[in-house]
């Protein structure tokens, strides 16, 4: 009704009624690739929808400023936007809970209203079955995707500012407009000293086009970048240079990164280095790397090899030669921050890496900009879509631990040796990588306490579900004054939580500020091309000429993992410890008292190499 409501404002578009109400959850796919909203969605996603009406395509096409985004065969239209994405328009319900639909049929069914039971809502619709949640995650996603690209992203910090960027006209005249921007082109034309040239967004298009239509003629100098601040409103405007990329590695990452710079007119791989042969890519491919390192026609190197070396010297190489570097390789990373940040602001090239941690998620830049104004003082959450797809897996399939992990690898979301994702290993990496950003601090593999889901078995599953909880895996960091905690453990969440509802491939990790609170990003976090889009994000980014916020120093700070909480533990033998510690003791397994992460898992290293034990702390916030 809302989506309805305001069609017929902004755009003079009515309503038609329907024969029979749309009722269900159905089906849909995206109609804009490109889309944002839908950025992570997988190509075919499902969400209710309840209503009498609908809109009329015949309408929809007499009104050049709508774009369709997303639509069901069964259901019609489900968004739309406008073309500058400052209007979002949704015609089905994805906030809706569990027993909405349930409620609204009963509701119905009491008035004597003539209504079929919703589509797709129970099981092989039969209404004695309890309803199944096929669109949650879905939901998740649009509304993160919608607060960061068409909210967050978007809006000014001073909001006196915010009709530049709806595209109307501000307070000064068209003259002084058109002065300020004759004005520049002036300078662009006489003086030579120039790195780049940036362009105020308060300027329609047709404006921009009269004044700065020839920047890159070839009679001015090609070789300066034009960014505008509003990057988007200059689209088919400003053209800078093509970025010419040399990918390293063709795996699953790197194969999909070279799929959508081929989709790309800003960018074009001229070399891909890896020592293998591939005859798809033609002599395209190359074995020796410096081939890559020493083109100069090569501007941007994408690291996507993976492990310690040889990626780390390549990097160097590449910074060394004045390439920015884009890379997703995040134990690399988390061990060479200080040094790569360094070199790159050194040489004035950039550094970007914000794949490394989360796949789609836009988590490594937010977490920058909320680190440039605020005391970010604490991170948690699943940060490995291989683990969670496990994990959820045990639980709603009931699926073995080798059956999901095979599946998990069938699909591409980890490697054909699983042991950095099962054991803990690639959680750790980002966690360490987002405190070094976060917090400033320099950190030490070997002070990071890691538990794996290795020994997790279906008894464990089984147990959770019965204390009502769901088994996770969680990247943990806090700061408090010069001490910080940083570890990796199962956590067990309550069933009704955020985290509870988080499935499959799928992401949730969040941070706390001293300022604005918790804030939380969702999305795909394993996955060929979840990651790969963020990587080519990463190249837009330099193309425009967005830094990340380097950490030039940081200090060394004491590692206490002094939190406490209870704990779930299944050992074969108890010992000491446990005794000393256990609150509850039930048939295979024990509750604990308040203990340290620090004294768990000092006795977990002790006791795994005799023993056969899984624990998990147990989160009721």
């Amino acid at each position: 009704w809302a989506a309805q409501a305001a069609l017929y404002h902004y755009y003079g578009i009515g309503k038609c009624k329907l024969d029979k109400k749309v009722f269900g959850v159905f089906n849909h796919v995206i109609e804009d690739k490109q889309s944002l909203l839908f950025k992570g969605f997988d190509d075919g996603f499902m969400a209710p929808h309840s209503r009498m009406t609908q809109i009329s395509q015949e309408d929809l096409d007499k009104k050049d400023d709508l774009v369709i985004l997303s639509s069901s065969e069964d259901a019609g239209i489900y968004a739309l936007s406008s073309r500058n994405g400052r209007r979002l328009f949704i015609t089905g319900h994805p906030e809706y809970d569990e027993h909405t639909l349930l409620k609204e049929y009963l509701r119905d069914k009491a008035k004597g209203i003539d209504i079929n039971i919703p589509k797709n809502y129970y099981p092989n619709d039969d209404e004695t079955k309890n309803p199944v949640v096929t669109w949650r995650s879905h939901a998740y996603l649009l509304y993160s995707n919608w607060l960061n690209y068409y909210v967050y992203q978007t809006t000014p910090y001073d909001l006196k500012r915010l009709p530049e960027y709806l595209g109307k006209k501000i307070s000064d005249s068209e003259e002084e407009k058109l002065k300020s921007a004759n004005a520049v082109h002036k300078v662009f034309k006489t003086e030579n000293n120039k790195k780049y040239v940036i362009l105020s967004a308060s300027l329609n298009k047709m404006q921009s086009e009269k004044i700065f239509g020839d920047l890159y003629d070839n009679t001015l100098n090609p070789e300066i970048p034009v960014i505008g601040t509003d990057y988007k409103a200059y689209d088919g405007i400003i053209k800078t240079r093509k970025m010419i990329i040399g990918l390293l590695g063709y795996g699953t990452i790197g194969k999909g990164v070279y799929d959508i710079v081929l989709k790309r007119d800003d960018m074009e791989v001229k070399y891909v280095f890896d020592r293998r042969d591939i005859p798809e890519l033609g002599s395209k491919l190359t074995h020796d790397i410096d081939e890559i390192i020493n083109d100069n026609e090569i501007d941007t190197v994408i690291e996507l090899i993976g492990g310690m070396e040889p990626a780390r010297t390549y990097i160097e190489r590449a910074l060394n030669k004045g390439k920015n570097v884009v890379t997703a390789n995040k134990m690399m990373m988390a061990s060479n921050y200080l040094n790569l940040s360094s070199l790159a602001q050194e040489k004035d090239t950039m550094l970007c890496y914000t794949a490394a941690v989360g796949g789609a998620i836009p988590w490594i830049i937010n977490l920058d900009r909320a680190s440039r104004v605020d005391s970010v003082t604490q991170i948690s959450g699943i940060v490995n879509g291989t683990t969670n797809y496990i994990l959820s897996s045990m639980h709603s399939k009931k699926w073995s631990f080798d059956y999901a992990l095979e599946q998990a690898q069938m699909f591409g979301y980890t490697e054909s040796d699983p042991s950095a994702d099962i054991d803990g290993t690639d959680i750790c990496n980002k966690a360490i990588l987002s405190a070094n950003i976060a917090f400033g601090i320099d950190i030490l593999h070997d002070e990071v306490p890691v538990f794996g889901i290795r020994s997790v078995r279906d008894e464990d599953i089984v147990n959770a579900e019965a204390l009502g909880y769901r088994l996770k895996i969680f990247a943990n960091a806090i700061k408090k004054g010069q001490d910080a905690s940083i570890w990796i453990e199962p956590v067990m969440v309550s069933e009704g939580s955020i985290e509870a509802g988080v499935n499959d491939n799928y992401n949730l990790v969040s941070f706390h500020t001293d300022v604005t609170g918790k804030e939380s990003f969702y999305g795909q976090g394993a996955g060929r091309y979840p990651t790969a889009s963020n990587v080519v994000q990463d190249c837009v980014d330099i193309i425009y000429g967005r830094k990340l916020l380097y950490n030039e120093s940081m200090t060394r700070a004491k590692i206490t993992n002094d939190i406490e909480y209870k704990y779930y533990v299944r050992c074969s033998t108890s010992d000491s410890f446990i005794n000393s510690i256990v609150e509850k003791k039930e048939n295979g397994y024990y509750i604990t008292r308040l203990v340290s992460v620090r004294r768990m898992h000092e006795w977990a290293k002790r006791k795994k190499e005799t023993d056969n034990i899984f624990f998990a702390s147990i989160r009721n916030e």
